[in-house]
């Protein structure tokens, strides 16, 4: 938690912890994932990765059932 601020630390959720009907930040599916934010960034442009939302400039986003579909099959997701 940075000093300042008035929010509690947010724990990561586990694998478990997805709720497909949630979004998610990289935050906080970073230590699901096998590789680093750039590698999963460029999975992502070449659709073998979930596509985020993006809800603004520095806001993006992950749906939780696209992560737990691509976590059961991770070198067979396509992206729609």
């Amino acid at each position: 938690m940075l000093s300042g601020s008035s929010q509690p630390a947010r724990s990561a959720p586990k694998h478990m912890d997805i709720i497909p009907q949630c979004l998610y930040r990289w935050a906080e599916i970073r230590h699901l994932l096998p590789n680093g934010e750039t590698s999963w960034r460029k999975m992502v442009a070449e659709k073998r990765a979930p596509q985020p939302i993006k809800l603004g400039h520095k806001c993006t986003l992950w749906r939780g059932e696209h992560i737990l579909d691509w976590l059961s099959r991770p070198n067979e997701y396509m992206a729609a």
